[in-house]
Order: structure tokens, then sequence, then C-alpha cells
């Protein structure tokens, strides 16, 4: 078995550097930590390795390269769950160090010259972030997971969304899209126009003036500075993990202080919910954390801005887990803290964890996927689930304020169904706040109730 030559293993080193640096200048462009963590993709030794094992054994370097890829995408795709997510994630860095071993240069999304629909089998986020939505009315894919990278870097662009559409599509039909009742039309003669969608104004409330607080996900300043123009009244959901992807050591309590307070800055005032570092395979963090570090500087943060901070622990499973963060928490100077309800289990003890916490925010994603025992990054996840809804009233029933941070909350039929149930905070992406306001400044609070018990015994 001999070796590869020096110049395919120079011609391979060259694609994939090649690949990795322009998916770094993405993710410098758009602030993507999903794109950030792909490059490590493109750049990871046991790609290169598989390449060249293939090259070894008289694959061509490009055949050497596909097999590769492949193998690696089954592999991820194997282990479910956020493992699998990924394999969408390795092709994509695959075709791109493909297409610079060929010389044809990076992979490139379409490029139609007007409005248009964007049919694809899948998508990874590299290539959602630079989905145009001045030209794209909506995406629609074959696979994909409601909660995957893709997905959520669209919904937060407001780019309409369909999933699971098998049909093949010629180019140039015209096609219906509904991306609120997941469906695709064809007309090959009547062209669609999209559908407005409400600006923004105005505090969150229902019919009979009951407030409802419409918050913002977020994990960066441009995101921050988006939700406010939107209309958010607060940030519900601050991804602190997101803004330290990348970081190859762990960052230190000033880093951390500064970053933090550039985003809390313009919501001084206002509210501003924290969740502590939550890592997973889709979002490793290239250190180990300091809860103590974090906690501190978070606080610090929160001095610095006038911002109206709380901070939560994700993944929290019982009553004493919830005590140990709510004492450390506010050993570390945070007036007030919470905890992620997304663990079925927690509802069990739900009461003494209450009586540990200030406020209780749910993540719909994980609680959904938890208790059907779906895969969030692949399967539909459906959260009008009568076993899911259960839970919610739980825990929107505990005696503190319950918010919801989940994507379940952007939808507007399902907000009024979550406030039904008890929920006196909404946060999505900010592109969903003007549609999720409106639907509720439809209904009052008997009528949302309504909808909840409906939907309880479907």
């Amino acid at each position: 078995m001999t070796s590869a030559p020096a110049s395919a293993r120079l011609d391979l080193d060259a694609a994939v550097d090649a690949a990795a640096r322009e998916l770094d200048g993405i993710a410098a462009r758009t602030g993507s930590a999903a794109v950030a963590a792909q490059a490590a993709m493109a750049r990871d030794p046991a790609l290169r390795d598989a390449v060249r094992a293939g090259g070894s054994e008289g694959l061509a370097p490009v055949e050497a390269l596909d097999a590769a890829v492949a193998g690696y995408a089954r592999r991820l795709a194997g282990l479910g769950g956020a493992f699998a997510e990924r394999a969408v994630e390795v092709a994509d860095a695959g075709s791109r160090i493909r297409a610079h071993l060929l010389g044809t240069g990076g992979a490139l999304l379409p490029a139609g010259s007007g409005p248009h629909v964007l049919f694809a089998d899948d998508l990874a986020a590299a290539d959602a972030v630079r989905v145009d939505p001045a030209r794209t009315l909506a995406v629609v894919l074959r696979r994909g997971g409601p909660a995957s990278h893709a997905a959520i870097v669209l919904r937060s662009r407001g780019i309409p969304l369909v999933l699971g559409v098998g049909e093949d599509i010629a180019d140039g039909t015209w096609v219906r899209v509904d991306a609120g009742a997941g469906s695709v039309g064809f007309d090959p003669d009547e062209p669609v126009g999209p559908r407005p969608v409400p600006a923004p104004g105005g505090p969150g409330r229902l019919a009979d003036g009951t407030p409802i607080a419409l918050l913002a996900n977020v994990a960066s300043l441009p995101e921050a500075e988006a939700a406010l123009a939107a209309g958010a009244e607060g940030i519900g959901l601050l991804r602190t993990e997101l803004m330290f992807l990348d970081a190859g050591a762990a960052p230190g309590l000033a880093q951390q202080r500064a970053r933090y307070a550039r985003v809390l800055r313009p919501f001084a005032g206002r509210p501003v919910v924290a969740r502590t570092f939550d890592p997973a395979p889709d979002k490793p963090l290239g250190f180990a954390p300091d809860p103590a570090v974090q906690l501190a500087a978070l606080a610090a943060a929160a001095r610095d801005t006038g911002a109206e901070l709380r901070v939560i622990a994700p993944m929290i499973r019982d009553a004493r887990q919830a005590r140990a963060f709510a004492e450390q928490a506010r050993g570390a100077g945070i007036e007030r803290v919470g905890i992620m309800a997304e663990v079925p289990e927690l509802a069990a003890e739900i009461a003494a964890v209450a009586a540990a916490v200030d406020v209780i925010s749910i993540g719909t994603n994980d609680l959904t996927a938890l208790t059907l025992g779906a895969d969030r990054g692949r399967d539909a996840l459906d959260a009008w689930d009568p076993r899911v809804l259960r839970l919610i009233r739980t825990f929107c029933s505990a005696g503190v304020p319950a918010e919801v941070c989940g994507e379940a909350a952007a939808d507007p039929r399902y907000a009024v169904v979550l406030v039904g149930l008890g929920a006196t905070a909404l946060s999505m992406a900010p592109e969903a706040l003007p549609a999720v306001r409106s639907a509720l400044a439809a209904v009052d609070a008997d009528e949302a109730r309504a909808r909840a018990d409906a939907a309880l015994v479907i």
C-alpha cells in the first residue's frame, strides 16, 4: 500500500484551508456561531486522514474526499440527536472542499434574478445565513427538523420555511407557500405574492388589556438591535454559549463582562433573561465553563448597563439542583434567578422548585423532544401534543412567573394557547413578534383559556 503523493497532500490541504477560510468569512460577516463550528469541522484532522486513507487505496482525490465525507456523515447520523443534525453541515463542508479541489470555487446557492422560493433537500447553516430575504420569499426543504440550525437561522431572518415537502418542482413553477400551515400548493398559472406582516408597535396585550410581555431570543449585539427594531420589550433568552463558540480558551471575567454588556446596554431598564452556558454537540465550547466567573460577569454587566437581569440555568432536573443554582447565583450578586423547565420529570417537584427561584422559563424545544422521545434536530416536534401542553400548564401553575422561550412561542396560534395555559411572557425570534402581538390583541383572557382547554383534549 503506497502513501498519497506529496502533490495530492498539498492539494487537499489547500482545498481544506480554502473551504475553512470561506466558512470563517461567512461566520465573521453574519455572526453565526453555527457556521464557525462548521469551519472547525472542515479542518477536522480525522476528515483529512480519511481522505488520505482513500487515496492510499487507489482512489482519486475527489473520490477519496466523497467517500470520507459520506462516511463521516453516516457516523454522525447514526449517533442520532444533535449529532445527526451535523451530518448536513459535514456534507456542505465536503462540497466546498470538493469545489476547491476541482478549482471551481466554493459552493454557492442558486442565484435568482428576482423573487423566488428556494427548494432544496436540506440546508447547512452556512447557506441559511446567505439566503437573501429581499429576494427569497420562502424556503422549502425535503428534510431537516424545525429546531435545526438552518431552520432557526431562517426564522430569525424572517424567511418563511416549510419542511418535509417531497415533490420535485420544476424551475419556474408558481407555488403557494403557507409557512403557518406548513403547506405548499402548486398553481402553474397564477403568481402569489408574499403575505404582509403587521408592523411592530406597543407592548404585548390581550384584548382585555392583560399584559403579556413579548421578548426576543438573541445571542449577539446585531440580534439585540434587531429585537429592539421589532418592538421587543426585552430579551427573554440570551444564549450565552453562542457568544463564545469562537473562544479557544476560557474567557476571563473582564472579557465576559464586556461582551455581555454590549448586548445588555440597549436594554437598559428592560428585562433581560440570560441562560448560563448550555453547551451541546452542535454548539461545542472550546473550554470548560467556570460557573462562578460567568455569574460574576453577568452581575457586573447588569450593574454596568442598568438592564433588569434574570439568570436561568438549563436542564434542571430536580429541586436540589434548583436550590443549589439559586444559592450560587444570589451569592454572586444576581438578584433574580430562575431555571429552565425542559425536562419532563421536573414536573413532579415543581412546587419545591418554585419555592427556590423567582422565575421559570419553559424551553419548548427540548421539553417537546424529551416528552415525545423525538430528535429535535431531525424530527418534526409536535408541541401541540396534549402531553406537552399538560406539562406546560403544570409549570405555569407553580406560583412564580412562567415565561416561554422555545420556538413554539413564535407560532401566533400556539402563543394564544400558551397564554391560556398561564404563561406571563413569550420570547421568540424578533421577526415573529409583530404577528404574535397581533394574535394576542385579538383575544381576551377567557378566549385564550378556552383555546388552551380545547387543545388539551384534542
